[in-house]
């Protein structure tokens, strides 16, 4: 009995220093409250509704994971951490982690959520962003949301140049992507790009186009002066070279490679140029034709 009326007049005299304005200096507090349940607590509110409280838990898994400190509320009251003008952090003298959702965080910040649509992290700007989950499951993904319609995301560098670029919007045919729009270089299946795209392996596409880009389309081989070379002075060059002239050789398209463009220009020249011999020698052949006919002629009559 005398216990608890030095108890109830300790919690009195604190209760009328703190509504004084006064401090009352303790080194160790250790509540009795919840004396023979799994945690001890203090506990805000009146005598027949709580508000909101402090606790020391040792194995309750309703209020963490056991041997923990807690701050909780109760219904639907918010819990808020407000400084003046300093900052607010999270600083575990061990190394801790901080779970969000979770009683057992894996790393520096974990968040816990399941769900198809479910949101994990939003950035409310402007024009907001948003971390979800797509699916549920094995089939499910994260994916990041704009949460209007036709939003740039960009990645930088230190002084703001423009690394790479996402347009987003609902509109599908409107959407963009922009990699390294000011200068750069993209790898695929590669470390060291040498040139702005580089691929070490196969492209499947529908549809090349390429830009001729200050390069001539070769239909000087049709106008008047062009120097075709006779067919005595090709079969010269493959006999000595062992490929047609203007075109590179077997060792340096597997040494420099072969440059699509170029490439396809100077076969065009060639089927050209092709063109031109077939034409001469049909105008051969109806010479001869009509020698032919001459020589028949003359041997009847």
């Amino acid at each position: 009995m005398m216990k608890r009326f030095i108890l109830t007049f300790f919690l009195v005299t604190i209760t009328v220093s703190l509504s004084n304005g006064q401090t009352v200096d303790v080194k160790y507090l250790n509540p009795k409250f919840g004396t023979g349940d799994p945690y001890k607590h203090f506990r805000f509110g009146t005598s027949g509704e709580y508000y909101a409280g402090f606790m020391w838990n040792n194995t309750n898994g309703a209020y963490g994971n056991g041997d923990d400190f807690t701050i909780f509320t109760y219904g639907n009251r918010d819990i808020n951490l407000r400084t003046g003008t300093g900052n607010f952090i999270v600083f575990p003298s061990s190394g801790g982690n901080v779970g969000i959702g979770t009683t057992n965080p894996q790393s520096k910040l974990d968040i816990y959520r399941r769900g198809e649509e479910v949101s994990l992290l939003r950035f409310s700007t402007e024009r907001p962003w948003e971390f979800i989950q797509t699916g549920t499951g094995g089939g499910s993904g994260l994916a990041l949301r704009s949460k209007v319609n036709s939003k740039y995301f960009r990645i930088q560098s230190p002084e703001g140049v423009n690394n790479t670029v996402f347009f987003t919007s609902n509109t599908a045919s409107a959407s963009r992507v922009y990699l390294v729009p000011h200068g750069g270089r993209v790898g695929i299946g590669t470390g060291s790009p040498d040139a702005e795209l580089t691929v070490k392996g196969k492209i499947h596409t529908q549809e090349v186009k390429v830009d001729l880009n200050g390069s001539v389309a070769p239909d000087y081989v049709f106008k008047e002066g062009y120097e075709l070379r006779s067919l005595e002075e090709v079969q010269a060059h493959i006999k000595e070279k062992g490929h047609l002239p203007g075109i590179p050789s077997a060792e340096e398209m597997k040494e420099e490679g072969v440059n699509l463009k170029e490439m396809n220009l100077k076969l065009l020249e060639k089927v050209e140029e092709l063109t031109l011999y077939v034409i001469q020698l049909k105008k051969e052949n109806g010479k001869l034709k009509e020698s032919v006919e001459v020589l028949e002629y003359n041997l009847k009559n």
